[in-house]
């Protein structure tokens, strides 16, 4: 008679914070309707306190503040998401998904914003993510045992246990780049008394653990590469601590069709508080006219151009870049006009007769039926033109381009 295979026992931990840098995150959302734009000046005592409103930090004012420009993104599905520029990256915003698996917090208006910056054409590469293993009333023991001989220098403060030091090969002490802590999570967010007993172990994972070398090549994890990305911190915390953890990442999978389907019923009487823009669906965002499109981006064109100097000198870079290819290319550049330019074999009066179509052509929301679009931020606001198309118009805007 055979045996029963034994269950195997999970341990169910849960993301609790997402950071994601990229170039054109920022662009993203400024040339998308679902979302409005505001830029927080750190001189200002009205923007420092909009911002300690919104996400319960201060703004630091101080030389040494590593952030040098803030935003509040406000999503029209009900979310209020932070991005940075960090003083020693000034090539990638970073947009933050902090508390995700906060107790009562509801999780649907954060997984719309999710799925928006996933199923888009940005580059967000993984910065960092934090992982929450909860217990009731204690950790448990084996895992505390065998974390303690990976990081046997512990630091205690206050309600926190932190484990963040662990022993090289020479029997030196050094501060390891994935800082672990334990605490009490009732305590820390003063829960009801149904959650007095609730007790995290955190890890905090830092963007150069989500690094891949093959074949001599590093590739960084991106957005679209979570579940590899899942599978290296599930790998690492048993090594650390015993425990078979399972990191769920359903938020990431919900279709939300139904929710989906009910706000877009009511798209006449959804608004969000303190503005008048209707609710739009992402299917929808491609049947706005030409107008619509550009309204938006007239609407937030003061963000980019505060920071028209940088842009335009990274342009100017990949411009000479761009040159040197094979391929034929068509650089756009949004300072030098009152609009935008094209850098390359466009004359000034052929852009202003097709202003509308080529703007198109050179943003996220039109795209030549055979035409690659690479990337959509600062660094190579371009097209790749490839032979063979199809479609008459695509063929004949494209001709026209290369006139």
């Amino acid at each position: 008679m055979k045996k029963a295979r034994r269950t195997a026992r999970y341990t169910v931990a849960n993301i609790d914070s997402l950071n994601f840098a990229s170039p054109s995150i920022l662009f993203f959302f400024i040339y998308n309707k679902n979302y409005v734009v505001e830029k927080i000046d750190k001189t200002k005592k009205e923007d420092r306190q909009r911002w300690f409103n919104t996400f319960g930090k201060q703004v630091k004012t101080n030389n040494k503040y590593p952030w040098v420009e803030l935003y509040i993104i406000n999503s029209l599905y009900g979310d209020t998401l932070p991005v940075k520029l960090h003083n020693k990256d000034r090539d990638n915003y970073r947009i933050e998904f902090a508390g995700i698996h906060n107790y009562g917090t509801k999780q649907t208006d954060f997984i719309r914003v999710y799925q928006d910056i996933e199923s888009s054409q940005t580059h967000a590469f993984i910065k960092r993510i934090d992982i929450a293993i909860d217990s009731i009333k204690r950790i448990p023991s084996k895992a505390i045992t065998e974390l303690k001989k990976h990081r046997p220098h512990i630091t205690k403060v206050h309600n926190t246990t932190y484990y963040n030091k662990s022993i090289d090969k020479n029997g030196k002490v050094i501060q390891s780049n994935i800082k672990i802590r334990t605490y009490n999570k009732s305590k820390k967010e003063n829960l009801s008394d149904k959650n007095e007993d609730i007790m995290r172990l955190e890890f905090q994972f830092p963007g150069s653990f989500f690094q891949i070398t093959k074949n001599g090549e590093t590739k960084k994890l991106t957005i679209k590469d979570l579940d590899t990305a899942i599978k290296k911190m599930e790998k690492y915390i048993k090594k650390m601590t015993f425990l078979n953890a399972k990191i769920d990442i359903s938020f990431s999978k919900l279709l939300l069709e139904n929710d989906t389907e009910n706000h877009t019923s009511n798209t006449d009487n959804t608004h969000t508080e303190g503005t008048s823009t209707e609710y739009i669906s992402q299917n929808t965002l491609n049947t706005f006219s030409l107008e619509d499109k550009l309204e938006s981006i007239l609407q937030t064109q003061k963000i980019i151009l505060d920071n028209q100097e940088r842009i335009e000198n990274k342009l100017d870079d990949h411009i000479a870049d761009t040159k040197k290819e094979k391929n034929t290319s068509v650089s756009i550049d949004f300072m030098k006009t009152k609009n935008m330019a094209i850098n390359m074999e466009i004359s000034e009066s052929f852009l202003e007769k097709n202003m509308g179509k080529i703007f198109c052509v050179g943003t996220h929301y039109y795209q030549p039926s055979d035409a690659r679009l690479l990337r959509w931020d600062v660094k190579a606001m371009h097209l790749w033109l490839k032979g063979g198309h199809t479609n008459e118009e695509d063929q004949e805007l494209l001709s026209k381009l290369l006139d």
